[in-house]
């Protein structure tokens, strides 16, 4: 039997394997990948922000307030932490209980609650952002410009297809926080 990938462990898996899976393995070990990463990326994420008493959402969530182009309501967290609402009430609840963010009414719409840091949440979302790039920048050093341009087209495809799976523009979520894109 010959292999049908070679450097990985998906070699050694019999021609079958697409039958069982339903994806050739270099699929299967790409999506295993990804999930690591991101599982190590959240759990680096989380033992960081710990440093300033932030859980990787709550600094995500701080990182996301303070980088808003225009005020935050508190239902754009939920497609953008990919959680549910009463989690992200929790989460908010909690947050503010610390006194790292306030909430208000909307002037405009009364239904809606916008979310602002407070300074302290402000001062600990930056501490924490410049580790957490420190790490971000020797993560991402392991790969070329060019390998970086190749892997923003993929995700960029793979990102856009998981969000039509859960019903997300990735337009909505990227236009509450990026400033200049690419």
């Amino acid at each position: 039997m010959s292999p049908r990938v070679t450097g990985t462990r998906a070699e050694s898996f019999d021609p079958g394997f697409d039958r069982y899976y339903g994806m050739p393995p270099t699929a299967f070990w790409n999506w295993v990948m990804i999930r690591h990463i991101q599982n190590a990326m959240w759990k680096v994420t989380d033992r960081v922000a710990g440093q300033w008493g932030l859980s990787a959402s709550q600094y995500i969530t701080l990182f996301m307030i303070c980088s808003a182009r225009q005020p935050v309501k508190q239902a754009d967290l939920v497609p953008w932490l990919f959680q549910e609402q009463n989690t992200v009430s929790g989460l908010v609840t909690r947050m503010e209980d610390k006194g790292l963010i306030r909430r208000e009414r909307s002037r405009a719409d009364r239904r809606q609650v916008i979310i602002q840091p407070t300074e302290i949440g402000r001062e600990l979302a930056q501490q924490a952002y410049e580790s957490i790039r420190d790490i971000s920048v020797d993560f991402l050093s392991s790969i070329s410009s060019e390998e970086h341009a190749q892997l923003k087209e993929i995700l960029s495809k793979l990102r856009a297809k998981a969000l039509r799976y859960l019903d997300i523009a990735p337009e909505a979520i990227d236009a509450l926080v990026w400033k200049d894109r690419e």
